[in-house]
């Protein structure tokens, strides 16, 4: 059964019911993991913030690839508007 705060609702710190006869934490004949699994679980951690982290760089890699393409097309804007009023001068003198 499970144990409620006095108010009806779960206790501080309940993540949901706990099914009758289980048992919780160090209570009770509890399983303890082989070194081998803890090793392979510490390993997959390490894997999945290597992958994490290298996405991130990636991710920042793009961006910045993507502010250089904008910054180059603005900067093709500027000399096609700056070719079109050396023209527009040039006909204004003849």
């Amino acid at each position: 059964m499970s144990h409620d705060n006095g108010r009806g609702g779960p206790g501080v710190g309940d993540m949901g019911r706990i099914s009758p006869g289980r048992s919780i934490g160090s209570r009770g004949g509890s399983r303890r993991s082989s070194p081998s699994s803890i090793a392979d679980s510490v390993q997959s951690a390490a894997r999945l913030e290597e992958l994490r982290l290298k996405l991130e760089i990636r991710k920042m890699d793009i961006e910045a690839e993507e502010r250089r393409e904008s910054k180059r097309q603005a900067a093709e804007e500027r000399a096609r508007e700056v070719e079109m009023m050396r023209l527009e001068l040039e006909r204004e003198k003849t």
